[in-house]
């Protein structure tokens, strides 16, 4: 398929969506099983290493790319040059006395283990639903809620589950909700539990924009310099393109206040320039919702890890970060990071201090991460949502 194919179907008027070589229900909702991330990896020291020479390296591979990598490059940054435009165009202001509403959903945590004895093991998890409403100021109010209803990755976790006599029910009573107030500037700090950025101080000039995501911060100067760590505490990128990646989704998905058209586009134009992003075409997203798939891979060869006096052979492993975007409104959907298997060739004895945990041989699946946009939208009160 050529890129003028591609951009054609892309179009956000009409009503096909883009042909995809992955087109099942479940091409986003991967078999994963929690397993620890390897030890003697500090995400910011092993950045400081590669950042250097990963722009360069990335674009020589590029060049060298099969000609149908190389299309599917340029078909997503074209797909996202046109999220631009369009987006460029949209009014998305919050005057004084309006707050910026955001609902989102994710994982509350997993559980895995064998239902029966010698049984499969089965993966299931809570859903988590965070609301927020932030004002022009910064001031606002968010809302998590979980819901103990448990909840499968594969088709298959839930068969084994209902086969087991398990009851697909609530697990628990639900929890009260937790509610938090905050003040101006609060939530823009590095603040773990209220996740709100502000971005009014951003550049709109594309390689401005993209030198203070890949530095993990949203402004040189001033109080409110936000650290964008990834989808959880910690990120997972190893690369820049990776970290930019991860940084920009975040953004575009929100919770955020001062975005505006040129921001939001200048957002987009930035993803545009990651190289190796691929156009996956439609896809469906963990909850269901069908938009349109970008990933970009990143790779971690296998290497030798010291463990006080033992040396440890440490499996390649790949991270997969993927968002999907829904072409009529340039809204970021959802976006998921998903990991390929650990494979342990041989047991492995961790126990001393700083060295992990003991793993028999084996293949060890990791659970995705991920957050679905679910409304978004002004409304006039701390409390009211869209619609």
């Amino acid at each position: 398929m050529d890129i003028e194919t591609l951009l054609r179907d892309s179009d956000p008027v009409r009503p096909a969506h883009l042909p995809s070589p992955n087109s099942s229900d479940g091409l986003s909702i991967r078999s994963h099983v929690v397993t620890p991330r390897r030890p003697g990896i500090r995400p910011a020291a092993a950045a400081v290493v590669v950042v250097a020479v990963v722009m360069t390296v990335a674009l020589v591979v590029l060049v060298a790319l099969p000609g149908e990598s190389r299309q599917s490059q340029g078909a997503a940054a074209a797909v996202l040059d046109r999220m631009a435009m369009l987006t460029d165009r949209q009014d998305i202001s919050v005057k004084p006395g309006e707050y910026y509403y955001t609902e989102l959903e994710g994982q509350a945590g997993a559980s895995s283990g064998p239902l029966v004895q010698g049984g499969p093991t089965v993966t299931s998890y809570e859903a988590e639903t965070v609301q927020t409403w932030v004002a022009p100021n910064g001031s606002g109010r968010q809302v998590s809620t979980t819901d103990p209803t448990p909840r499968f990755f594969t088709a298959a976790d839930r068969a084994a589950w209902v086969a087991a006599g398990r009851s697909l029910r609530p697990l628990f009573p639900a929890p009260p909700s937790t509610v938090h107030l905050f003040g101006v500037g609060y939530a823009f700090t590095n603040n773990p539990i209220i996740r709100v950025f502000d971005v009014s101080h951003l550049p709109t000039d594309t390689a401005k924009l993209t030198k203070l995501i890949a530095q993990g911060h949203l402004e040189v100067k001033g109080s409110r310099q936000t650290e964008l760590k990834g989808l959880g505490p910690v990120s997972n990128c190893q690369t820049k393109a990776c970290v930019i990646f991860e940084r920009v989704a975040i953004l575009l998905q929100g919770p955020d206040i001062g975005a505006t058209p040129a921001r939001r586009a200048a957002l987009f134009k930035v993803m545009a320039h990651v190289p190796g992003v691929k156009l996956l075409g439609s896809v469906v997203n963990p909850i269901g919702d069908r938009g349109t798939g970008l990933e970009l891979v990143q790779h971690e060869p296998a290497e030798s890890v010291r463990c006080n006096a033992v040396k440890i052979q440490e499996p390649s492993l790949s991270t997969t970060e993927e968002v999907v975007i829904d072409l009529k409104t340039a809204t970021l959907l959802s976006s998921e990071t998903s990991y390929s298997a650990r494979v342990v060739t041989r047991s492995e004895s961790r126990g001393e201090s700083g060295c992990g945990i003991a793993l028999p041989a084996g293949t060890y699946p990791i659970t995705p991460n991920w957050t679905v946009l679910l409304h978004s939208g002004v409304v006039g009160s701390n409390s009211r949502v869209p619609g």
